[in-house]
């Protein structure tokens, strides 16, 4: 446990000490992210490399092309795509903060809480805490949820928590949390370690390293709140995928991964651009956001692909199989993902927890050039969403109710 010497709480009077930027990787040379204009002109409305229309059902072949506007922004030449690629940070996990815990209003912490409602316990104002005892006030400080901590940070009463009160539901499905943002900020944020913040007001308030994980993914949760809202898309993400039904999992009402898109995508961010995906690894109903840091794929074709004869074509129109339009070889690979899961409880302090790991099997088809121009998947095991950063992460730019905050999130990484 570190202290901090004296800060002010109050986000609007203080002004963070700045020349920080908290990139988990840094991108290699030459490794350009999208075009902003690019994000601004189809973050909004479309999902990029967005293969499938509608559902399983596949009906027109042009269903199974890959966009223009994907391909522009990726190398799609399978041969010369790593088979292989590892970030030089593992991503953390934490709890994705479930609903029907109170998510950031949820008293973790709190042993005698579990089966409190997070919408009724008592709410500490900070005259109240000074007043008690100093032994009893440092207990009842640390069985603070993440969101009376943020509060106490940001010194404007009890914002952060009656939000989460008013979003959170007791009834909630058991998989709706914000696991978007805690993985999102696992895959750009290092670890942080525990500290105790000494605020102006006398109070000293102790972070666990779940603390500030649960907050910065709050944060990030926020920042692309529209993910999964009428196909629409957050800024500064590419994403492949759209769930229009949060539990109704690989229906029509959901757009599909194309696998070609996501082999180009998976090859190139998490080995060429080292930022990583987050991939919902699962088809089901239930979504559950995994920040990926490792993959390996095998090519069956010991030449690379095989030709796609007349013969495999009637056979394809005979099963009802579409192709996407020009396609002259077809490969067969195998991927293997490795990824951070999220948990119910919080692990304990900088406990990053086990990998877990998933196998896909899916035909990628190639043009007369070699490139990537669709596919289709071969094992019920598939990914249902998958999105990457565009950029990295600047603690700097964030402003905002979060700006203390990141302040003290780089302190407990050691980045300032």
């Amino acid at each position: 446990m570190k202290i901090i010497p004296k800060a002010v709480a109050n986000a609007v009077a203080m002004t963070p000490p700045r020349g920080v930027s908290l990139a988990s990787e840094q991108v290699a040379d030459g490794a350009a992210s999208p075009p902003d204009a690019f994000v601004r002109a189809h973050g909004a409305t479309s999902t990029l490399g967005q293969g499938v229309a509608v559902g399983a059902g596949l009906a027109d072949p042009a269903m199974q092309a890959i966009s223009p506007e994907f391909a522009a922004q990726f190398n799609m030449e399978l041969a010369t795509l790593p088979r292989a690629g590892e970030l030089r940070r593992r991503p953390w996990s934490t709890s994705y903060l479930p609903d029907f815990k109170g998510g950031l209003a949820w008293r973790w912490h709190d042993a005698s809480a579990k089966g409190q409602d997070f919408a009724t316990y008592k709410l500490h104002t900070v005259e109240e805490l000074l007043a008690l005892p100093e032994a009893q006030r440092q207990k009842v400080l640390a069985v603070l949820s993440p969101a009376e901590k943020f509060d106490l940070l940001r010194g404007v009463g009890h914002l952060i928590v009656n939000t989460e009160r008013l979003r959170a539901r007791a009834d909630a499905p058991s998989d709706r949390g914000l696991c978007h943002g805690t993985s999102m900020a696992s895959l750009l944020l290092r670890e942080p370690r525990a500290m105790v913040v000494e605020l102006d007001s006398g109070l000293n308030v102790p972070f666990s390293s779940a603390d500030f994980k649960a907050i910065a993914g709050y944060y990030f949760a926020q920042a692309d709140g529209m993910l999964y809202q009428k196909g629409r898309q957050p800024p500064g993400v590419l994403q492949l995928g759209v769930r229009r039904d949060m539990h109704v999992g690989n229906s029509r009402e959901n757009l599909q991964v194309n696998p070609a898109a996501f082999h180009a995508m998976l090859a190139q961010t998490v080995k060429a651009r080292a930022l990583g995906m987050v991939v919902d690894v699962d088809p089901g109903p239930q979504v559950w956001n995994s920040a990926v840091f490792k993959y390996e794929s095998s090519v069956a074709e010991a030449t690379g692909s095989r030709p796609y004869t007349a013969t495999e074509q009637q056979r394809d129109l005979q099963q009802g199989i579409c192709r996407a339009p020009g396609t002259r070889a077809i490969a067969t690979v195998t991927t293997t993902l490795w990824y951070m899961p999220q948990t119910l409880e919080p692990p304990a302090d900088k406990a990053s927890g086990e990998p877990a790991t998933a196998v896909y099997r899916y035909e990628v088809e190639l043009d007369e050039r070699g490139q990537l121009c669709g596919g289709r998947w071969l094992s019920e095991a598939r990914p249902d969403t998958a999105w990457t950063p565009v950029s990295r992460f600047d603690t700097e730019a964030i402003g905002g109710i979060f700006d203390d905050f990141f302040y003290y999130y780089d302190l407990a990484t050691g980045k300032r």
